[in-house]
């Protein structure tokens, strides 16, 4: 219940992002999580004002999704959040490694390199290999020389269509 307030004001704060999940989308999406999750909250007051959802496959843990009410921020509740999850997970736990994933394609963010200049996190790169079906390969080959069209739409189609152009173009830069 609480989560899902700090959800739609981090996501409404983002620029350039499609409508935000309605409440119903959030609660499944949760309870529909397979395997191993930790969820965290950092509180001010009764106020949920952040919270990680966390994956844990093996000896590590991704920080898969994270979010900071704006309102709450000068409070420092990221520092909060990540060293206190930190200090859990590799000093407490000993796990060999804690990642925030990859960075978002939807929407611009500063996490990573927040993370980078005060938690001594570090970007891993990696090579993206892309097999597409046989008509999205069509689909993408033919809208990819128009992908500036849909970067004014703001909807979860064109947000969509965005993230696949952004990944071509990635793709295509290791060519």
């Amino acid at each position: 219940e609480n989560g899902f307030a700090c959800y739609r004001a981090a996501f409404d704060n983002y620029s350039n992002s499609p409508p935000s999940k309605s409440k119903l989308e959030f609660k499944t999406e949760i309870l529909d999580l397979e395997g191993e999750w930790d969820f965290w909250a950092v509180f001010h007051k009764d106020t949920l004002v952040g919270y990680s959802q966390n994956r844990i496959v093996d000896n590590c843990c991704e920080y898969s999704t994270i979010k900071f009410h704006p309102k709450y921020l000068s409070l420092y509740t990221s520092y909060i959040l990540f060293f206190t999850m930190n200090k859990y997970y590799l000093d407490e736990m000993n796990f060999q490694y804690v990642n925030d994933g990859s960075r978002s394609l939807l929407h611009k963010t500063n996490i990573q390199d927040f993370l980078i200049t005060k938690f001594g996190f570090r970007k891993a790169y990696c090579k993206l290999h892309i097999q597409y079906n046989y008509i999205l390969n069509i689909l993408v080959r033919f809208i990819y020389p128009f992908r500036f069209v849909f970067y004014p739409f703001n909807n979860r189609f064109a947000s969509k269509i965005n993230s696949l152009l952004v990944q071509e173009k990635i793709r295509r830069s290791f060519l």
